[in-house]
């Protein structure tokens, strides 16, 4: 159950079959810019904003809770 199903005696210029499954996407990818972006601390602002911006008795995640607990507990979280 363990076991690895690739070839031990594939070389290292052969691609794995992942790679080979790959080889025709273009599979878009964030700038350095954009990834620096994502890097930064999130400020309370943008937290509130989007907190904020849910329709009521909606949950941003699956965990079942609302966008009104969110906002009672706020401070807490």
């Amino acid at each position: 159950m363990y076991t690895s199903k690739i070839d031990e005696t594939r070389t290292s210029q052969q691609k794995l079959p992942f790679e080979d499954f790959m080889e025709g996407f273009n599979i878009p990818q964030l700038s350095k810019e954009e990834q620096g972006h994502f890097d930064q601390d999130l400020i309370y602002k943008e937290l509130k904003d989007s907190s904020s911006s849910l329709a009521d008795n909606e949950t941003p995640q699956g965990d079942g809770f609302t966008k009104e607990f969110y906002e009672a507990f706020f401070d807490l979280l």
